[in-house]
């Protein structure tokens, strides 16, 4: 059987197996198969194009270095035939398997080497991933016949490496995951406000001063959008040495790659380095730490900046050799322009008021300036983002890649008889996140970019006209690294869907579907593994299906069965018809006592409650075989036999008998947190119970497709879901309290410990997960909640506060050891060193805050009587400041804000390294940076005197010993109990050793 699609002949036997991506052009599976021997013997033609025998030889070297084949060349018995062929395009090849021989017809070398790439997938993964091939590797090739070309000749990847930085090695790692799919173009965008990425030899301080910024912005933290860091970043960039190496790793992998250097927006680190191309030349200019959109922007009508802009350009032209270099283009806002005296001069000479008009004059500039540079090698063309397109440009031959409403600007563009690259931000900006479930990094977007999503995107409008058509040249993906950092992650969220991206841009439309597509990536996933590659496995595996709670014996786990529909069904459940219910009525055809029928979720008040829950429940005998029980008649189930095997089809309860015939999920959705299963009684093989819309009066009913409107699948929502999950999360809590540090009595009350005997109360409701399940009201969820909450209240309330007073000292639970003192020029600094009382503090006031585990107070230090005060960078003041001091239960940690001050936020230590206030304390933090800190009595370090009937407390080498006590505790500094042994050997650190009514600090060394 074959497959003929339109404009494109696919001849595929359905019983083929040959996975590839990007799919091929053409496949045809032939009889047998040929298997590579531990000799291969290679005929090449004469006369090959330049760079082919190179292209050979590699692929020979990983033959016998990762597979152990030794490879020679002869026309004799050769195995692996290569030919010249004529009429093919660049990238075009064709490769034969047959039972003795493989073939493969090339015209250039970009040709051989995409033959190769499919070669290589077919055979063992070790050999496309550069790893050996494991000892009993399968060496047989099926037997086929390959005719390829891409379908378009721009197949691209960019990533922005100004906002955050990837080393040359990683650069490679991208390169190499480019070519496995066959892209052929790296869009490098080396420029942003963020940083300035390559060296410029004849501008120094691009790199110098452009390459570093004091601290990053850092987004997704749950407390805050974002917060900075502290910690400088950079210097990072590429040497010039660097580029050339990286051009020519491309170069041997095909790969073209595309500099971008973003102007005249996107260039506040540019302006940063010479701040005399900008429009405010007197002003401070520094690398943004934000994101987004800056307005410090090039002075386009200096002219020593535009030959700012060309110097550069003409370093940039002897480093890369591709006939293209990106100018950006794009979110430059003309306000600095508006405000400068020669922006103004130069748009009246113009003729214009518009002073975006400005931008499109610089651009011809530059279009002109590289197209016609003195060297031809040097010539480029110029590639721009799609806003480029609001100017007149007339005249022009710039490519356009089309980002933002690229439906419409890519017509336009082609309008103008302008070439178009598709890189729509929605969804081929693959930094954006690809699910929407939890545990995914954090990054822009709500999960709905997904490989799915991404596969769908189809590059040329169907609306296109002929005329149209001709100029759309590529796709590509982005990526954008404002809030990606880490190798890991950028992999993570570029893999499989950079695949995806590469079957459109070399498969023709006809020839793609996602389902086999998802069944030939998921054979990638060993490939992935070998190169060490992150990737998400959101499709490359089946998710391991999640049941809902099964019932046994009389043990209910009762749930609402909700039907996944999203049209006027949604939310419907399945009720059981009680007599008297108003759904039994003429109107509803086949309604009656004791069927099913879906129904709104009814109140607890109303009579109809009771009957919509359901319960699950399990044959003893043959597990994966249910009943399905109704909480009204638990003695009873729903007959699996229904009124008719057709959608006309009732189901009826038996009130008095369990049949165990109903299986679940094997259909199956599953997105974050929500999971929907389908139902089947055994007696019809083909046939799922479902919700039926309006022509079957919202019966229950059977359908042959759960997934058709979602409507056969259900959610099983927990009998009292929001009690049940509130419970369980005081559950949670109570046990994680019966772990905290507690006193004894008044007398060893330290700052974040808790009454023993009310951590004793809470351990009498430490209650069995069961018990909760058993729960059969709303009544009893919310008795039982009430004692729960009591309890934790009073345990709550007898956490130890600061004592008005006492010495204490606080430190830094980010940077261990790290205390607060008052530093010079009366600033709050922290230090790691050996402190003299200006690391000494106490609370001058202390009054409880109603309602919070918290204190307001004055921070007063022992040493200089000054007090914490206000200020941002925090001053020490000669008057009391009032700061609000709260316990963090989830960190055993305490937490300072402003009360008095104009800025309440919390306080946290700046990093040493930083280079704003390096060691001092600021505001406005989040837990991330440090907000945690711990306030302990100031104790003596040394051996305590032994005194008759007191314990006494010291360390021997790495053991603590403690005398004369009854009870011994031992704590980290973070409020940890370590655990007491006589005779342990304690790792390296601080402790809080607690013997009856003693307190002391020990260090071990």
């Amino acid at each position: 059987m074959y497959i003929l699609v339109a404009m494109w002949l696919v001849v595929v036997p359905l019983t083929a197996q040959i996975d590839l991506i990007p799919k091929p052009l053409s496949v045809v599976r032939g009889n047998g198969q040929f298997t590579l021997g531990p000799t291969v013997v290679v005929d090449l033609p004469e006369n090959m194009p330049e760079g082919s025998q190179t292209i050979i030889e590699q692929f020979a070297s990983d033959l016998q270095q990762y597979g152990n084949r030794t490879v020679r060349y002869a026309s004799a018995d050769a195995h692996l035939k290569v030919a010249l062929a004529t009429g093919f395009e660049a990238e075009e090849y064709s490769l034969v398997v047959t039972g003795s021989t493989i073939s493969i017809a090339f015209a250039q070398p970009a040709g051989l080497f995409y033959a190769l790439q499919t070669l290589r997938r077919m055979l063992p993964p070790g050999i496309s991933a550069g790893r050996q091939v494991e000892a009993g590797a399968s060496w047989s090739v099926p037997a086929c016949t390959i005719a390829d070309k891409p379908r378009f000749g721009w197949r691209g990847f960019m990533l922005d490496v100004g906002r955050h930085f990837f080393d040359k090695e990683q650069i490679k790692r991208v390169l190499d995951m480019m070519a496995t799919y066959k892209l052929n173009r790296f869009h490098w965008h080396l420029t942003e406000d963020q940083g300035w990425r390559i060296e410029i030899k004849k501008y120094p301080r691009l790199t110098s001063v452009g390459s570093f910024r004091k601290y990053k912005q850092v987004w997704g933290n749950p407390e805050a959008t974002t917060y900075y860091d502290y910690i400088p970043y950079g210097p990072y960039y590429y040497t010039q040495d660097d580029i050339k190496e990286i051009v020519a790793y491309a170069k041997e992998r095909h790969i073209e790659i595309v500099p971008e250097i973003d102007m005249p927006g996107h260039m506040q680190a540019a302006m940063a380095a010479y701040p005399e191309f900008s429009c405010t030349p007197s002003a401070l200019h520094e690398v943004w730490t934000d994101y987004g959109i800056s307005y410090d922007v090039l002075n386009v009508a200096n002219p020593a900046a535009v030959q700012f802009v060309k110097d550069i350009l003409d370093e940039l032209t002897a480093l890369f050799p591709f006939e293209y270099i990106h100018i950006g283009g794009d979110e430059c806002p003309t306000n600095a322009w508006q405000n400068n005296a020669q922006c103004q001069a130069l748009l009246k000479s113009l003729g214009s008021t518009n002073y975006r008009d400005l931008q499109t004059h610089f651009f011809k500039q530059i279009e002109t300036y590289l197209a016609e540079k003195e060297i031809p090698a040097h010539r480029r063309r110029v590639i721009a983002w799609n806003e480029t397109l609001g100017g007149d440009l007339t005249g022009s031959n710039v490519t356009i890649m089309s980002w933002i409403n690229w439906y419409n600007q890519s017509k336009l563009a082609a309008d103008k008889k302008l070439d178009v690259i598709m890189t729509p931000q929605i969804p081929y900006y693959i930094n954006r996140k690809q699910w929407s479930g939890p545990g995914e990094p954090f990054s822009q977007g709500n999960g709905s970019e997904t490989l799915e999503a991404v596969y769908a995107f189809e590059p040329v409008p169907t609306d296109a006209t002929a005329a149209q058509r001709p100029y759309y040249k590529g796709v590509q993906a982005n990526f954008w690294t404002e809030h990606v950092y880490q190798n890991e992650v950028l992999e993570y969220l570029m893999l499989p869907r950079l695949a995806a991206v590469a079957e459109t841009g070399w498969t023709p439309a006809g020839g793609k579907n996602f389902s086999d597509f998802k069944n030939r990536i998921r054979t990638d996933t060993t490939l992935y593994q070998l190169k060490g590659w992150k990737y998400g496995n959101h499709y490359m595996v089946d998710l391991p299906k999640v049941l809902p709670a099964i019932s046994r014996d009389c043990d209910f786990h009762w749930f609402r069965l909700v039907t996944a529909a999203t049209d006027v069904r949604a939310g419907k459940c399945i009720e059981l018809l009680a007599q008297g219910s108003p759904l039994i009525n003429a109107s509803n055809t086949g309604s009656a006592v004791n069927r099913l029928w879906s129904n709104t979720q009814a109140a607890e008040t109303a009579s109809n409650y009771v009957y919509q829950w359901w319960a699950l429940v399990e044959d003893p005998t043959h597990p994966g075989s249910f009943a399905l029980v109704n909480k009204a008649y638990p003695e009873g189930s729903v007959d699996p036999a229904a009124t008719a095997s057709n959608n006309t089809g009732r189901w009826n309860y038996d009130v008095a008998r369990r049949y165990y015939d109903f299986v679940i999920a094997e259909q199956y959705l599953e997105n974050g947190s929500a999971r929907h299963y389908s139902i089947r009684s055994k007696k019809y093989p083909a046939l799922f119970m479902n919700l039926a819309a309006g022509g079957q009066q919202y019966s229950i009913n059977m359908w042959a497709d759960p997934l058709d409107g979602n409507s056969g699948m259900f959610a099983f929502v927990p009998f009292l879901e929001e009690e049940m999950n509130r419970l369980h999360a005081s559950l949670k809590t109570l046990r994680r309290c019966l772990t905290y540090p507690v006193y004894a009595s008044d007398d060893q009350k330290t700052p974040g410990t808790f009454g023993a005997d009310a951590q004793r109360t809470l351990a009498l409701l430490d209650l069995p997960a069961d018990s909760i399940s058993s729960i059969s009201s709303m009544a009893g969820a919310t008795a039982l909640q009430i004692r729960i909450d009591n309890a934790l209240a009073a345990f709550r309330s007898s956490l130890a506060f600061p004592v008005a007073g006492v010495d204490y000292s606080i430190l830094s639970t980010r940077f261990p050891g790290h205390q607060l003192y008052h530093g010079a020029s009366n600033k709050l600094m922290h230090s790691g060193s050996e402190l003299d009382r200006s690391g000494e503090w106490y609370f001058t006031s202390v009054s409880p805050v109603e309602g919070e585990p918290a204190v307001l107070v004055q921070l007063r230090n022992r040493k200089s009587n000054y007090w914490i005060g206000a200020g941002t960078p925090v001053e020490m003041a000669p008057t009391p400041h009032v700061y609000k001091l709260s316990f963090n239960e989830e960190y055993l940690d305490w937490e300072l804000r402003g009360h008095s001050t104009p800025n309440q936020s919390r306080i946290f230590p700046i990093p040493l390294q930083s280079v704003v206030t390096p060691g001092g304390v600021t505001r406005d933090g989040v837990r991330a940076t440090g907000t945690g800190w711990l306030i302990q009595p100031l104790l003596p370090t040394d051996v305590a005197t032994v005194e008759a009937n007191r314990p006494s407390i010291y360390s021997v080498d790495r053991q603590i010993v403690v005398e004369n006590a009854r009870q011994v505790e031992v704590f980290s500094l973070l409020g940890i109990r370590q655990g007491y042994q006589h005779h342990k050997n304690y790792r390296q650190g601080t402790y809080l050793v607690k013997a009856d009514n003693r307190v002391a600090k020990i260090i071990i060394h």
